[in-house]
C-alpha cells in the first residue's frame, strides 16, 4: 500500500484566494469548498497552481455555478493540501488522480460527479495532517 500525506491549510475566505500571500496558493495540490463543516466539492490543481485553478471556478464554471445555486456563498469557505511526503520519488499525474478520486469516493460531496461510484487506483493510503476537519484523519482504499 502506498502511503501519501496530505498537509492542509485553512479555512480560507472566497476573497483570500485572491489577496493572500500565502506560498501554498502556488503549488499544485488539493483544495476542497466547504459549506460550513460540509465538504462541498473536492478538486486538484496539477498542471497549475492550486490558487489559478480555484479563480477558474470562481469565475463562474459549472462547478462554482451549482455551488452558488444550492448553498450560501457567503459562508463557503476552501482549504488546501500539498503533498507532504508519498512512497515515491516522482509526483505523477496518476498519484494526484488516485489522491482525489480515494477523496471523493469516501468523503461523498455533492458537488463531485467525476470519480464517486469505482475506484480504479493502486491501493493507497493517505494521512491527513494540518487543519484537515473534517476529513478524518486516515483514509485507505481499504475503506471502500
Amino acid at each position: 500500500m502506498q502511503e501519501v500525506g496530505l498537509r492542509w491549510y485553512g479555512p480560507f475566505d472566497i476573497d483570500d484566494i485572491y489577496d493572500l500571500d500565502f506560498d501554498v496558493l502556488d503549488d499544485y495540490g488539493f483544495y476542497m469548498f466547504l459549506y460550513r463543516d460540509e465538504i462541498v466539492y473536492i478538486g486538484q490543481a496539477y498542471y497549475q497552481f492550486i490558487r489559478d485553478r480555484i479563480k477558474q471556478h470562481l469565475r463562474g464554471d459549472s462547478v462554482w455555478e451549482w455551488i452558488k445555486e444550492n448553498y450560501n456563498i457567503e459562508q463557503i469557505s476552501i482549504k488546501i493540501a500539498t503533498i507532504e511526503y508519498m512512497g515515491q520519488k516522482r509526483v505523477s499525474k496518476q498519484l494526484f488522480n488516485d489522491i482525489e478520486s480515494l477523496l471523493i469516493i469516501t468523503q461523498e460531496p455533492p458537488g463531485n460527479i467525476q470519480n464517486t461510484k469505482t475506484y480504479w487506483g493502486r491501493d493507497l493510503k493517505i494521512t491527513n495532517l494540518g487543519k484537515y476537519k473534517p476529513l478524518p484523519r486516515t483514509l485507505t482504499t481499504d475503506m471502500i
